[in-house]
């Protein structure tokens, strides 16, 4: 699969939560959310990017609540490069039900203060 098809997958799961934060970036290379529930000051929610060789996925309420990361599977932690940030080069790397749980939880710790 190519690094396009990786950040298309990834792109659906965040477009989900757009109506919950700003799209603050749509492009063909970069879809970047910002949260508006944790602060007065906007930051990022999630945002994918395709870099040279892997696509990037930025989930920055793991940072702030590391608890977040507390049942991640083995294959997911593997691809996390940094306190938030996860690197793909294939669907095949990217478990989609975990990856769902992981976004409904960072969510959810934003909006309920978990």
């Amino acid at each position: 699969m190519s690094r396009e098809a990786v950040f298309a997958h990834l792109v659906a799961l965040l477009r989900h939560y757009a109506v919950h934060h700003s799209v603050k970036s749509d492009t063909p290379s970069r879809y970047y959310l910002e949260e508006h529930c944790s602060s007065a000051k906007p930051q990022l929610f999630a945002a994918a990017e395709v870099k040279a060789r892997y696509v990037s996925l930025h989930l920055f309420p793991v940072y702030v609540r590391p608890e977040l990361l507390t049942t991640l599977s083995p294959q997911l932690r593997a691809r996390m490069h940094g306190k938030s940030c996860f690197n793909f080069t294939s669907l095949a790397q990217l478990p989609e039900a975990e990856m769902e749980a992981l976004l409904a939880a960072a969510h959810k710790s934003l909006t309920n203060g978990a």
